[in-house]
Formats: C-alpha cells, structure tokens, sequence
C-alpha cells in the first residue's frame, strides 16, 4: 500500500513539474514574440534608438545575400529605411535554456537606405540569449529569400 501511495506522488510530482515547465516555456515564447513585434514597429517607426534595445552589444545580421551587418551598420540602416509594410508570421519559438531561437516568415515593402525598392519574403531566424542584467537580446538574425 505504502509502495502504492509514493508511486502514486511520485507520478503528480513529475506531471506538475512538466505542467509547470511547459507554462514556463509558453510564457516566455510569448514573452520573446512579444519583443519580435515590438522589434518589427520601432524599425517601421525608423526608431533605431528603441530597436537598439532588443539587439545584444555584438547583434549580427547575415542577409539573403550573405552579407553580414553588425549593430551599428544594421542600426543605421534602420533608421534610413522606410516601410509600408513590415510584418511577421508563421513564428516558432524554440525554447533552449537562456538562448531561444525565433523561425517565422517576413514580409517587407518599402525603399532601402539607398533609395532603392524592397519587396521581399523571407523566412528568417533570430537567436534571443538572456543577458546578465536578465533581459533578452537578440545576438544573431539570418533571412533567406523564398517564394511571395
């Protein structure tokens, strides 16, 4: 009986403890795509000031192209490029620890830094790690070409 009652606690310890981290996980996806969308309007605003805070200190992005853009380059051309559309969709949040990994689709309308026409879906990845004052940064963006 005995044997019975501790199998018994034994199984709703390990399901509430998996319960409780598959809360924690969908808390923070939600949290990280939160940060993903508030991304995506302060670079449609041409805020670079407000998208520098959800870049890490050495944020790289690897464009369709293969070209690579770091902070400041990427930063500089935030606030020179203008959008009439910018949006984000069909995300997949991968939880790993402090480090999550963000799939989704990008769709982008506007005129680069140049002056020249941007019409483009990508589908794109981003890298979020917890930095050690507890807030989440993105370190690395990669964008590939597909189809409209």
């Amino acid at each position: 009986m005995q044997k019975r009652i501790l199998l018994t606690v034994i199984a709703l310890l390990v399901t509430g403890s998996a319960a409780a981290q598959n809360q924690h996980s969908t808390d923070l996806g939600q949290k990280i795509l939160d940060l993903e969308h508030r991304w995506i309007k302060a670079a449609t605003d041409k805020n670079s000031k407000a998208v520098s805070q959800f870049l890490a200190e050495n944020y790289v992005f690897v464009g369709p192209d293969g070209s690579v853009e770091e902070t400041n380059e990427y930063l500089a051309e935030v606030a020179k490029t203008t959008w009439q559309v910018n949006e984000i969709s069909e995300t997949r949040v991968i939880p790993h620890g402090d480090t999550v990994i963000v799939l989704g689709k990008w769709r982008g309308k506007g005129t680069d830094s140049s002056g020249q026409p941007i019409d483009a879906v990508q589908r794109y990845s981003d890298v979020w790690i917890k930095s050690p004052d507890g807030n989440w940064r993105c370190a690395l963006s990669q964008a590939s070409d597909t189809a409209k």
